[in-house]
Protein backbone atom coordinates (compact mmCIF):
# COMPACT_ATOMS: atom_id res chain seq x y z
CA UNK A 1 0.00 0.00 0.00
CA UNK A 2 1.39 3.55 -0.64
CA UNK A 3 2.86 6.24 2.05
CA UNK A 4 -0.26 8.32 0.15
CA UNK A 5 -3.08 6.50 0.26
CA UNK A 6 -2.31 4.98 3.72
CA UNK A 7 -2.04 8.84 4.81
CA UNK A 8 -5.10 9.71 3.33
CA UNK A 9 -7.06 6.61 4.46
CA UNK A 10 -5.72 7.76 8.05
CA UNK A 11 -6.81 11.54 7.85
CA UNK A 12 -10.72 9.90 7.12
CA UNK A 13 -11.00 8.10 10.13
CA UNK A 14 -9.37 11.10 12.19
CA UNK A 15 -11.61 12.85 10.39
CA UNK A 16 -15.08 11.04 11.45
CA UNK A 17 -13.65 9.47 14.24
CA UNK A 18 -12.92 5.30 14.18
CA UNK A 19 -16.19 5.11 11.99
CA UNK A 20 -18.51 6.73 9.63
CA UNK A 21 -22.07 7.19 10.31
CA UNK A 22 -24.85 8.86 8.98
CA UNK A 23 -24.51 12.74 8.03
CA UNK A 24 -20.87 12.51 7.76
CA UNK A 25 -19.06 13.41 4.54
CA UNK A 26 -17.26 10.75 2.28
CA UNK A 27 -14.05 12.53 0.50
CA UNK A 28 -12.32 10.57 -2.31
CA UNK A 29 -10.83 7.06 -0.70
CA UNK A 30 -8.60 5.25 -3.09
CA UNK A 31 -8.16 0.95 -2.91
CA UNK A 32 -6.61 -1.46 -5.40
CA UNK A 33 -8.74 -4.13 -7.18
CA UNK A 34 -8.48 -7.98 -7.70
CA UNK A 35 -5.53 -6.54 -10.37
CA UNK A 36 -3.81 -4.18 -8.31
CA UNK A 37 -5.44 -1.22 -10.29
CA UNK A 38 -6.33 1.92 -8.20
CA UNK A 39 -9.85 3.13 -8.06
CA UNK A 40 -10.76 6.53 -6.35
CA UNK A 41 -14.44 6.23 -4.90
CA UNK A 42 -16.11 9.49 -5.09
CA UNK A 43 -20.01 10.43 -4.59
CA UNK A 44 -20.36 11.26 -8.47
CA UNK A 45 -19.34 7.18 -9.20
CA UNK A 46 -21.04 5.39 -6.35
CA UNK A 47 -24.34 6.49 -4.67
CA UNK A 48 -23.96 2.86 -2.79
CA UNK A 49 -21.00 1.19 -1.59
CA UNK A 50 -21.52 -2.66 -0.33
CA UNK A 51 -18.46 -4.20 2.30
CA UNK A 52 -18.25 -7.46 3.03
CA UNK A 53 -16.55 -7.88 6.17
CA UNK A 54 -16.06 -11.52 5.93
CA UNK A 55 -15.36 -14.63 3.75
CA UNK A 56 -19.19 -15.35 3.98
CA UNK A 57 -20.27 -12.20 2.77
CA UNK A 58 -17.72 -12.18 -0.05
CA UNK A 59 -18.81 -15.63 -1.04
CA UNK A 60 -22.48 -14.22 -1.37
CA UNK A 61 -21.68 -11.50 -3.17
CA UNK A 62 -19.32 -12.50 -5.67
CA UNK A 63 -21.62 -15.50 -6.65
CA UNK A 64 -24.46 -12.88 -6.95
CA UNK A 65 -22.15 -10.62 -9.27
CA UNK A 66 -21.32 -13.31 -10.98
CA UNK A 67 -24.85 -14.30 -12.38
CA UNK A 68 -24.64 -10.05 -13.70
CA UNK A 69 -23.19 -8.08 -16.17
CA UNK A 70 -19.36 -6.54 -15.81
CA UNK A 71 -21.52 -3.56 -16.16
CA UNK A 72 -23.92 -4.28 -13.30
CA UNK A 73 -22.04 -2.24 -10.19
CA UNK A 74 -21.64 1.02 -12.31
CA UNK A 75 -25.23 0.75 -14.16
CA UNK A 76 -26.09 0.90 -10.31
CA UNK A 77 -23.47 3.39 -9.46
CA UNK A 78 -22.50 0.61 -6.49
CA UNK A 79 -18.62 0.20 -5.37
CA UNK A 80 -18.04 -3.24 -3.81
CA UNK A 81 -15.25 -3.56 -1.31
CA UNK A 82 -13.83 -6.46 0.63
CA UNK A 83 -12.36 -6.15 3.71
CA UNK A 84 -9.80 -9.14 2.96
CA UNK A 85 -7.31 -7.58 6.01
CA UNK A 86 -7.91 -10.76 8.37
CA UNK A 87 -6.95 -12.81 5.46
CA UNK A 88 -3.08 -14.13 5.82
CA UNK A 89 -1.00 -12.86 3.10
CA UNK A 90 -0.01 -16.26 1.60
CA UNK A 91 -3.82 -17.39 0.98
CA UNK A 92 -4.55 -13.78 -0.48
CA UNK A 93 -1.86 -14.34 -2.78
CA UNK A 94 -2.21 -18.11 -3.77
CA UNK A 95 -5.60 -18.93 -3.51
CA UNK A 96 -8.06 -15.18 -3.40
CA UNK A 97 -6.61 -13.10 -5.64
CA UNK A 98 -6.60 -15.74 -8.29
CA UNK A 99 -9.80 -16.60 -7.78
CA UNK A 100 -11.12 -13.00 -7.56
CA UNK A 101 -8.74 -12.46 -11.12
CA UNK A 102 -11.53 -14.48 -12.88
CA UNK A 103 -14.37 -12.26 -11.62
CA UNK A 104 -15.17 -9.60 -14.53
CA UNK A 105 -16.54 -7.02 -11.54
CA UNK A 106 -14.40 -5.41 -10.05
CA UNK A 107 -13.70 -5.89 -6.37
CA UNK A 108 -11.94 -3.08 -4.43
CA UNK A 109 -9.68 -4.57 -1.51
CA UNK A 110 -9.31 -3.47 1.81
CA UNK A 111 -5.62 -5.01 3.14
CA UNK A 112 -5.07 -3.22 6.00
CA UNK A 113 -8.11 -3.42 9.22
CA UNK A 114 -6.93 0.51 9.61
CA UNK A 115 -8.51 1.17 6.22
CA UNK A 116 -11.84 -0.27 7.42
CA UNK A 117 -13.67 2.96 8.70
CA UNK A 118 -17.37 1.57 7.13
CA UNK A 119 -19.46 0.79 10.32
CA UNK A 120 -19.73 -3.63 10.37
CA UNK A 121 -21.78 -6.23 11.79
CA UNK A 122 -20.68 -9.96 12.31
CA UNK A 123 -21.88 -12.19 9.40
CA UNK A 124 -23.61 -8.81 7.27
CA UNK A 125 -23.10 -6.88 4.44
CA UNK A 126 -22.24 -2.89 4.97
CA UNK A 127 -24.64 -0.77 2.71
CA UNK A 128 -23.47 2.90 2.67
CA UNK A 129 -25.70 5.16 0.75
CA UNK A 130 -24.89 8.88 -0.46
CA UNK A 131 -26.60 11.93 -1.88
CA UNK A 132 -23.99 14.89 -2.02
CA UNK A 133 -21.21 13.21 -0.32
CA UNK A 134 -22.99 12.68 2.35
CA UNK A 135 -24.04 9.65 3.64
CA UNK A 136 -27.58 8.86 3.97
CA UNK A 137 -28.08 5.80 5.32
CA UNK A 138 -25.88 2.47 6.86
CA UNK A 139 -27.73 -0.48 6.48
CA UNK A 140 -26.26 -3.99 7.21
CA UNK A 141 -27.97 -6.84 4.90
CA UNK A 142 -27.65 -10.76 4.80
CA UNK A 143 -29.17 -11.09 1.66
CA UNK A 144 -27.12 -9.48 -1.47
CA UNK A 145 -29.98 -9.76 -3.89
CA UNK A 146 -32.30 -7.18 -1.40
CA UNK A 147 -29.47 -4.53 -1.97
CA UNK A 148 -29.92 -4.26 -5.71
CA UNK A 149 -34.06 -4.94 -5.62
Amino acid sequence: MTKSLFLLLLSISFAFGATLKVGDTLTQLQLPDQFGKQHTITAAQCTTIVIANNKDASVMTNNFLNTKTPTFLQEHRTCYISDIHSMPSLITKLFALPKMKKYTFPILLMYEAEENIFPKKDDFLTVVKFTNNKITSIDFENNVTQIFR
